[in-house]
């Protein structure tokens, strides 16, 4: 998978590099990310996109974004997605517009770092993340800015290592003991979470 991020990104950047009659953007966003319309584990999301213009309908570049947001109700986990976008607009001349965009990236978890407390541990890695959204463009009437509302999809792998020295109950599923585990530590158990989710983004760009 990582081998297939690479060739996206490397088609982003030769795109931009070798573009003649092009415009630079910019595009930062603030929202929440929710898991369902009540706003049931609710995080919130910062990120910005850079890029450049191919022509009038289309535009790509890169995004990174920073969010944090609950997991099963109880655990906050951070999350730093990398990924190459591909924007249309599809009436770019009017003040009024509508766009949609898709990223495709990595999810890192680096910001999360390694959760240890007495007899136990938490690791993380990230993995795939896919973010396709819908939204509103309103040009500023005085310069070339512009603001946004957007809705989309979320969906983005997050992997959890937990190691520990706890004896478990038959009624709670336990760790695995294997040769993976961390000395100093008895059990080890992998989760893996598949994150489906939505995002409300408000936004300013240039």
């Amino acid at each position: 998978m990582k081998k297939i991020l690479y060739v996206i990104f490397t088609l982003v950047y030769m795109g931009i590099s070798q573009a003649q009659t092009t415009k630079f953007t910019n595009h930062n966003e603030i929202g929440v990310i929710t898991y369902g319309p009540v706003f049931l584990e609710s995080g919130l999301a910062i990120r910005s996109f850079n890029g450049i213009h191919v022509g009038d309908h289309y535009a790509t570049g890169v995004t990174i974004e920073v969010s944090r947001f609950p997991v099963n109700e109880d655990r906050k986990f951070w999350s730093v997605p990398l990924s190459a976008k591909g924007r249309y607009y599809f009436n770019p001349k009017r003040r009024i517009s509508i766009f949609s965009d898709l990223d495709i990236g990595y999810n890192f978890t680096f910001l999360n770092g390694k959760n240890k407390i007495e007899n136990e541990m938490y690791r993380y890695r990230g993995g795939l993340f896919v973010n396709p959204q819908l939204g509103l463009r309103l040009k500023s009437p005085h310069r070339d800015h512009f603001w946004t509302l957007s809705l989309g999809y979320r969906f983005q792998q997050f992997r959890e290592t937990h190691f520990s020295n706890y004896t478990y109950t038959a009624e709670k599923q336990g760790p695995i003991a294997d040769d993976n585990r961390l000395e100093g530590y008895d059990y080890r158990q992998d989760n893996k979470y598949l994150l489906h989710r939505v995002a409300i983004m408000f936004g300013f760009g240039f």
